[in-house]
This record gives structure tokens, sequence and C-alpha cells, in this order.
């Protein structure tokens, strides 16, 4: 299957600034002690940055739950995403204007 505008797709991303990986969404988080978990950010491809739901972290054998909010792709994910197919890659050069804004994120300047 292709993504098509209006699909929701899972992605893992890595946004590397000056060979540093500032911002990936495979960044584990903890889950009760010593359990980690990664999972990919999920959206709808050619949305409003904004408007995906946060991801769901859950352990249902313990009935662990955990809502912890995922890092944030740049806005050009929105939209480069269109196109690709199940277990594609594609590499970007974000411009400034699709990327963090003025803020920037971590390392990232605006």
């Amino acid at each position: 299957p292709t993504a098509e505008k209006g699909s929701t797709v899972q992605v893992h991303f890595d946004c590397i600034y000056r060979s540093i990986t500032v911002v990936s969404s495979r960044e584990a988080k903890l889950l009760a002690g010593n359990r980690s978990i990664a999972q990919p950010y999920v959206f709808t491809v050619g949305s409003l940055p904004g408007k995906e739901r946060k991801r769901d972290f859950a352990d249902t054998a313990n009935g662990l739950f955990s809502a912890q909010a995922s890092p944030k792709p740049p806005r050009a994910m929105y939209m480069i995403t269109e196109g690709m197919k199940v277990g594609g890659k594609r590499r970007v050069i974000v411009p400034p204007d699709l990327g963090y804004g003025k803020k920037g994120q971590g390392e990232i300047p605006g």
C-alpha cells in the first residue's frame, strides 16, 4: 500500500543536525523499572501538525498505563510521507520554514 493524503501512517524518524541525532521516535520510554518501549509516530498524511494523537504505552500484563507525549517531527513530515510505501525509507533535507520554526528543537536552531 501507498501512503495517500488522509491515510493514517506509523513512522519512525530521526532528525539529525550536524551529524548528531537530536530528535528520534526510536527513543525508548522507561516502563516499570528496567523495561522500555519505543513506538512509531502515528499521524494523518497531509494533516496539520498538532492534530495527531498522543502515543499510548501500555503493559497489559500488569495493567501499567503511561501516556507520554512522543517526540515531535518537523512540519515537513506531514507532507514528505505522501507516496511512501510500507517499509520505505526517505532521507530529506528540511528547509527552515518546514522545520521547527523560530524556537527550534533541542540542538536544532530556529
